[in-house]
């Protein structure tokens, strides 16, 4: 969704990029990759879209679908990509085993390295100062924007991480895996929850914050007290979306 809640932006395994509005109606389609588009997102202020390619690009649009820049730096797929809180720079993730820190010029500001076969997913803390990725070597990392050092490695999930991102308040990661596993992470590298224990794999899980929820535990297996705010929506290989509630 846009941040004005008007306008979808979609990619797609054809290459292109589509905005809808709410009635389900095409207003644009954007063509620039030549392979499949990974991963989509507006900016904080709703009027540029970047999109992350298989062809190793981002690609920068405006609201219409006008093309702005081309951003290359990669060696191989840009399996996702996400804007800062400020809007000010833009953060992708590679197969190329690496993770880039982008300025609105196209300018590479800091890279972050650290699995071979590649990263899947990256995203920023809400206060802009760490960065989290998802690695196929099946870890978890996360950085200090500021000098780029190394705080955490986590490992427990058994195939690669596919998804990661960080709680509102900074203060947990909830990871997403190919062994079906979704899991929640302080940001020393302790297990909190699981909240899937198997099956088929889950591509995506996030936070989504309530307002005054209760901090403690009910039904997923924990490993300690650590509270959990809001719930946790994950996305899987078996068809179906589910929503934990955490309060």
């Amino acid at each position: 969704f846009s941040p004005d809640d008007q306008l979808i932006v979609t990619g797609s395994w054809d290459g292109t990029t589509r905005l809808w509005d709410l009635t389900g109606k095409q207003q644009a389609v954007l063509l620039g990759h030549t392979k499949a588009v990974w991963d989509v997102t507006f900016s904080p202020d709703g009027q540029t879209i970047v999109t992350a390619g298989a062809d190793n690009k981002l690609r920068l649009w405006n609201r219409q679908g006008t093309p702005i820049a081309i951003y290359s730096g990669h060696t191989q797929e840009v399996r996702s990509v996400a804007f800062s809180k400020d809007g000010q720079f833009l953060l992708s993730a590679s197969l190329d085993g690496t993770v880039k820190l982008w300025d609105l010029d196209g300018r590479i500001s800091r890279i972050f390295k650290g699995s071979d076969n590649g990263f899947i997913d990256a995203n920023f803390s809400a206060d802009g100062k760490l960065i989290t990725a998802a690695g196929f070597d099946n870890k978890i990392r996360v950085w200090r924007i500021e000098d780029g050092v190394l705080l955490t490695t986590i490992e427990g999930h058994e195939e690669e991480v596919r998804s990661v991102s960080f709680s509102s308040d900074d203060t947990q990661i909830v990871s997403a895996g190919g062994d079906g596993q979704v899991k929640i992470w302080s940001l020393d590298g302790e297990l909190i929850a699981t909240l899937s224990s198997g099956g088929e794999a889950v591509w995506d899980a996030s936070f989504i914050e309530v307002a005054n929820a209760n901090a403690s535990l009910t039904n997923p297996s924990s490993t300690n007290t650590s509270p959990v705010r809001g719930m946790v929506l994950a996305a899987g290989e078996d068809k179906q979306a589910t929503l934990w509630d955490l309060g």
